[in-house]
Order: C-alpha cells, then structure tokens, then sequence
C-alpha cells in the first residue's frame, strides 16, 4: 500500500491521505489544500482509482492476500448485499 500511495502524484496522494487516513471532510480538504470541495471530491475519486489499480492483484481471486497478512483470517474477501 505505501509503495501504491508513494507512486501517486502529490497533489492526489495529500488528498487521499486526509480522506482516508486523517479522516477529514472534503470541505476541510479544500480549505487545507486551498481547492474547491469539488475539486477535493475529484481528486480523492481519481486517487482512490489509481490505487485500486496499482492494488488489483492482491485482491484477485487466488491471490496471497492472506497468506502475506494483509486480512486477519475470518475478514471475508467479498462484500454482502448489504454491506
């Protein structure tokens, strides 16, 4: 994950950690970074889908997600309808 993350652009990766690690309000992106809260609401998507990208493999079917400790054992791979 940190190589994916370090591979992002700067102004894509400070946006996605203030999202997803700091958990700020895409509001709060904008008056930090000084864009627009649409433009944070871009630029998080944008990052997000390059990292799922970069990440594919290790979320395939078969692949060692687990066996490399990435998901503790009983997380299930696959979501539910609900979740």
């Amino acid at each position: 994950m940190t190589a994916a993350l370090d591979e992002l652009p700067p102004e894509y990766r400070a946006v996605v950690v203030l999202r997803d690690v700091e958990g700020l309000s895409h509001r709060d992106i904008g008056e930090v970074v000084g864009i627009t809260v649409a433009s944070a609401k871009t630029r998080v998507h944008r990052a997000r889908l390059f990292l799922r990208k970069r990440l594919a493999g290790y979320m395939a079917p078969g692949s060692a997600v687990r066996s490399i400790g990435i998901l503790p054992e009983g997380i299930a791979t696959t979501t539910s309808a609900a979740g």
